[in-house]
């Protein structure tokens, strides 16, 4: 894809959003495609969480494994893990390709995110503008 197709597809992810215009077409210019066949694991419940994905094509279930919830697909211009912008934590929940999927990168928040019992909060979930500096992409 694109850089422009990136920026489209990330435009569309409501979270992203808000970025604006410019960090969006930042975060695509740095974002290189991951792919991932058909049962490939995206990320595991327990796993250390500190980044969010977007799907690009394909999709993923998101399994909690209790029966107190259901599993979840994710498909194209989906946010999965997002919650691990915000806050240090481990992933409730595993990820599997249902089909051959792409994901344009995984997004971090590079503000160090203690385990001290309770979540230290990023700017964006205290109601602050979020800036370009507080994400980065891992490629």
């Amino acid at each position: 894809m694109s850089i422009e197709d990136d920026v489209i597809l990330l435009d569309r992810v409501p979270t992203i959003h808000l970025l604006g215009n410019a960090a969006i077409r930042m975060l695509a210019i740095g974002s290189e495609q991951q792919e991932f066949a058909r049962g490939s694991v995206l990320f595991r419940a327990g796993d250390e969480a500190d980044c969010g994905y977007v799907v690009q094509s394909g999709g993923f279930r998101v399994s909690f494994g209790d029966s107190a919830r259901h599993d979840v697909t994710a498909g194209p211009g989906s946010l999965i893990g997002e919650l691990a912008l915000i806050v240090a934590m481990k992933r409730p929940a595993t990820a599997t390709a249902l089909e051959y999927s792409s994901i344009p990168s995984d997004f971090r928040s590079p503000i160090p995110m203690p385990r001290f019992g309770c979540a230290t909060i990023s700017p964006i979930a205290q109601g602050r503008p979020p800036a370009i500096s507080c994400w980065s992409v891992r490629g």
